[in-house]
């Protein structure tokens, strides 16, 4: 992540010097990607209205002005507070896409968003793509068109209401229906994905698409979503996520993903088993400087996160992840696709898509 100003803004007399010298001890022992950058602009001062001087600005918001100098501690104390509630407001998912077939999976897919969307101010649409059933050559009138969305919207209005009681009204209200048409069902929903922060849908359901289903369907949003997927097995639902596996290559780790990640897994309270998997053209094993590297990262976002690092061995990446996965009684498996080569991405799309249409624990999906 790039760095961020704290703003010092004065001239330089004595108790200006002052500040300036807790703040940069303030910033030495935070260790957070955060820069001092010093402001004598009058009209810098002007337009944000600082009423006294010397005065500490964090994203032009004034943390302290000239009426008293803070102290060490409670400039690392106020800093802090502002960075982590700055990181969770740009990092928090604030609207999800969940898919409907109106299956069972497609159900659970729900309960799950619902249970995001309690967690934070997330707003959820209920969409369900419709068109797939009409040849390419019918005319299709208005009216016609109109009728079937008006059906479509009827029963996803119902569905949502069969949520059980812990849905609560609460969520619901943050649910909006929505009926799209579209012959290319998994393109749409792949193309309509750049919208939001996350997607949730079932693995398998019971769309008619003639011989595809909507599981393949989820293989092909989970390997072409422009934002993370999250895919639920049939008849599964979600009770809690007090174990996640994540897998991934420790090369070039976004931090962007890693915060979306970390914010993710600190609402559920859970522990994460950050895994490499060892191929057998993988001689190296685990490097002890990338592990380190993102054991740093990890420190830096979210010190207080439970967290281990595995290596594992296999000649299968599939089936190293998932009997990893299942020794631990995780709830969760997370992949990471770099959208690189193969000998720097074990984790590719044909893993994605082959555990998108089999895997027997819930799975998310991030692309890099």
């Amino acid at each position: 992540m790039s760095e961020i100003n704290i703003n010092l803004v004065g001239v330089g007399s004595r108790q200006y010097q002052l500040l300036k010298c807790n703040l940069e001890v303030a910033l030495q022992q935070l260790a957070l990607p955060l820069y001092l950058c010093e402001i004598t602009d009058i009209d810098w001062m002007l337009q944000y209205q600082v009423p006294n001087i010397p005065a500490v600005f964090f994203r032009n918001q004034i943390l302290f002005d000239g009426t008293s100098t803070p102290t060490i501690e409670t400039l690392i104390q106020t800093i802090y507070k502002h960075y982590y509630t700055t990181m969770r407001h740009d990092y928090a998912t604030k609207k999800i896409l969940v898919p409907v077939d109106f299956s069972d999976t497609s159900l659970s897919a729900l309960l799950f968003a619902g249970e995001l969307a309690a967690r934070s101010d997330t707003t959820i649409d209920l969409v369900h793509i419709y068109g797939a059933n009409f040849q390419l050559h019918e005319d299709i009138s208005f009216e016609l068109m109109k009728t079937k969305e008006k059906e479509i919207l009827y029963q996803l209005e119902k569905f949502k209401h069969i949520t059980p009681t812990h849905g609560s009204v609460q969520v619901l209200t943050k649910v909006q229906s929505k009926a799209i048409l579209a012959y290319n069902v998994a393109a749409k929903l792949s193309s309509i994905s750049k919208d939001y922060d996350f997607v949730v849908m079932g693995m398998t359901g019971t769309h008619a698409l003639g011989k595809k289903h909507f599981g393949s369907i989820a293989s092909y949003v989970a390997q072409n979503a422009e934002c993370p997927v999250l895919l639920i097995p049939r008849a599964h639902q979600i009770k809690s996520l007090r174990k996640i596996v994540y897998a991934q290559n420790w090369i070039d780790n976004k931090d962007a993903t890693l915060r979306h990640f970390l914010q993710f897994a600190a609402s559920f309270h859970s522990n994460v088993y950050f895994t490499h998997i060892n191929e057998a053209f993988d001689v190296q094993g685990f490097p002890s400087a990338e592990q380190l590297e993102l054991q740093a990262k990890i420190s830096e976002i979210n010190p207080k996160i439970e967290c281990r690092f595995v290596n594992l061995n296999s000649d299968d990446v599939r089936q190293g992840i998932e009997d990893y996965a299942r020794q631990q009684e995780a709830d969760l498996i997370v992949l990471v696709n770099q959208h690189r080569g193969r000998l720097n991405n074990v984790l590719g799309r044909s893993l994605t898509k082959e555990m998108a249409l089999e895997a027997n624990l819930p799975l998310m999906i991030y692309h890099e």
